[in-house]
């Protein structure tokens, strides 16, 4: 799973620091140039659920921390890409994705947690 996490964080890096993402990607957007935020909260949230899953033996906070700066990062940089500019709102949209994979991952772990109990209930002394 760290193998996926980094292949993404890296696919990640190259459309946030390129001149014009649609272009790495293969094929315009253009209908949804208006959700741009939908695409930085997706991505985040992809991104938060594979550093979790990539079982780091890091304190949740750690994980959260390391990918809000992550993320503030790479808005800051494309301060100095032609043709991009950063923005609260985009850095917002990512802190949102960050937050809203933590918490899935959260209620399945939850989830998994409560199914592992009824498997195997407690057995009175």
């Amino acid at each position: 799973m760290r193998t996926l996490f980094v292949a993404y964080l890296l696919a990640l890096t190259v459309l946030l620091l390129s001149r014009a993402p649609r272009y790495v990607i293969g094929f315009d957007l253009g209908l949804l140039d208006n959700l741009d935020w939908l695409a930085h909260l997706i991505s985040f949230l992809i991104l938060a659920l594979l550093a979790l899953a990539a079982d780091w033996r890091w304190p949740w906070w750690l994980v959260f921390l390391v990918l809000l700066v992550y993320s503030g990062s790479t808005e800051l940089l494309q301060r100095f890409v032609l043709g991009r500019t950063p923005q609260w709102s985009d850095w917002f949209c990512d802190l949102a994705g960050i937050v809203l994979g933590a918490a899935i991952w959260e209620l399945a772990a939850r989830r998994r947690e409560r199914i592992k109990t009824a498997d195997h209930p407690t057995q009175p002394a």
